[in-house]
């Protein structure tokens, strides 16, 4: 059941800079009219049916300048720069650093009025820098797998550009211990030392035991199974985000290397191909 607009708007009034806390409305609709361009077209539903009436509103309102060009698009492809350069531009801010503060008091003024569920549905979706706006000072509950800090996430979560159904860790814990399953032992010894410790704890043979052999398409099979989802385009989309990612972290030799040891089909994807 939606809580009332009033929690909202007095969140927002306690998060907003001072300099702007008698604009709380159109920034609001700013950030919100952008966010819903921003993620898929079945999570907007969701995260508005969650919403006030007061707030379905705004969050329906026709998307104006950078956001109105791309409504025949299922999802615009901004970046944390773009998405504040679209805030500041719409609400008429006076820099970035304004548009940034703006942008996380209403995320955090949103999430105090949605579920937790519904919140980490949206924060999986958003790219680097905007998931960090979205969490602000809401301090997740429990083990998760959340994206980490270092150029392996951020490189995870800008390729993953919200396109796969499963949060940054779910990705990387299953494609990395897939991956690691389908290489020589030795291969996979080596490319354990070279890893980061936080990652290294990612880079464990799958519990399935050894894969070396098995067909490409059920190695994005697994994945898809790990992350409970049906499409196998965005199952090997989440492969080759985090092959990606993996390849920032390896000498060039034994990135080089691991790539000759996979088959063809699995190569393109450790290629970004």
């Amino acid at each position: 059941m939606a809580r009332d607009a009033r929690e909202f708007w007095q969140a927002l009034e306690r998060r907003l800079p001072e300099s702007e806390s008698h604009r709380e409305r159109e920034i609001a609709q700013t950030v919100l009219v952008l966010l819903r361009h921003r993620i898929r077209p079945e999570e907007a539903q969701h995260l508005k049916a969650e919403l006030p009436d007061e707030l379905k509103e705004l969050w329906a309102t026709r998307g104006i300048g950078l956001a109105e060009k791309h409504t025949a698009r299922n999802i615009v492809e901004m970046d944390h720069n773009w998405f504040l350069t679209g805030v500041k531009d719409m609400a008429r801010l006076p820099d970035m650093d304004t548009a940034a503060k703006a942008t996380s008091a209403v995320f955090g003024a949103v999430r105090e009025i949605i579920s937790d569920t519904e919140a980490d549905h949206v924060e999986r979706q958003l790219p680097s820098g905007l998931k960090e706006l979205w969490r602000g000072g809401h301090a997740r509950k429990g083990p998760h797998h959340a994206q980490g800090e270092g150029p392996f996430w951020d490189e995870l979560s800008d390729r993953l550009e919200g396109r796969v159904r499963a949060t940054d860790g779910e990705v990387a814990c299953s494609v990395l211990a897939h991956l690691h399953g389908r290489l020589p032992r030795d291969l996979a010894r080596r490319i354990h030392d070279a890893l980061p410790d936080d990652i290294a704890e990612y880079w464990v043979a799958p519990a399935a035991g050894a894969e070396a052999d098995e067909p490409p398409e059920r190695f994005i099979g697994r994945i898809a199974q790990d992350l409970g989802i049906e499409d196998l385009a965005e199952a090997s989309h989440a492969a080759a985000a985090t092959m990606a990612a993996l390849r920032t972290l390896l000498p060039e030799p034994l990135a080089r290397e691991a790539g000759e040891a996979l088959p063809e089909e699995l190569r393109g994807l450790w290629e970004g191909m």
